[in-house]
Formats: structure tokens, C-alpha cells, sequence
């Protein structure tokens, strides 16, 4: 009964062990934040973090009063992210249209306080099937 007891004791202090340097090594790290545009009291963001050796992710959030929410975000590898990170943007009324070289088909957001944002990659882009 002990020997299983120490093999128990032994496995979760090695998985433990595992657990933190695991979180230590693969962090995300902040490179940038870019304000897009606000948008009545809503102001959207995105920023990049470096998740791996060769991977990124891009972020969009939107900013209320301090309250932070994402809205979406993006895995991409080095070679996307240093040719494809460019991303324009266009207001219209009520509605923040992100025009990115990553999207493949048409997608909507709302926020709570009821803006759009609508993912294009051109103006002849369909509407994702849901």
C-alpha cells in the first residue's frame, strides 16, 4: 500500500513540476497594440502576442469604460504574420467592417452595446456558412 502511495505521490509532484515549466516556456509574449477606432464609448483594439517559436496570435478586443472584451482572434504562423498583418478598416454608422487578407468568407460580431463588426477579405467576399 505505501509503494503505491509514493508512486501516487511521485507522479503528481512530476506532473506538477511538468505543469509550471510548461507554463514558464510557452507564455505569450506582447509585442504591439494598435487603437483601430471608437466608436461611441466603444473603442476597438487588436494586439499581437508571439505564442511560440513560430507562431502568433492577433487579437481584437474591445474597450468599454476599462472592460476589456475579446471579439475574435487569430493563430497564424511567421510567415503570415510578417507578409499578411496588415488589416484596414472602415466605419460606417454603427458598423467597424476589418478588411483582413486572413479571412476566407464573410463574418459578423456584435458587441453588448449592439455594434457591428463585420470580417471581410474584399467588398466580393460571401457570407461564412453557419
Amino acid at each position: 500500500m505505501k509503494r503505491y502511495l509514493i508512486l501516487l505521490l511521485s507522479f503528481g509532484l512530476l506532473w506538477t513540476t511538468c505543469s509550471f515549466l510548461d507554463s514558464l516556456f510557452y507564455q505569450n509574449d506582447f509585442l504591439h497594440t494598435v487603437t483601430i477606432e471608437q466608436i461611441g464609448n466603444e473603442e476597438f483594439v487588436y494586439s499581437a502576442f508571439k505564442t511560440g517559436i513560430d507562431n502568433y496570435r492577433i487579437e481584437f478586443t474591445v474597450v468599454v469604460n476599462k472592460d476589456t472584451s475579446k471579439i475574435f482572434d487569430y493563430y497564424i504562423n511567421d510567415a503570415v504574420y510578417t507578409k499578411e498583418r496588415t488589416f484596414h478598416f472602415r466605419t460606417i454608422h454603427d458598423t467597424l467592417i476589418v478588411f483582413t487578407p486572413l479571412q476566407s468568407c464573410k463574418s459578423y460580431y456584435k458587441t453588448k452595446n449592439g455594434t457591428t463588426i463585420e470580417l471581410t477579405k474584399d467588398h466580393e467576399t460571401k457570407v461564412c456558412d453557419e
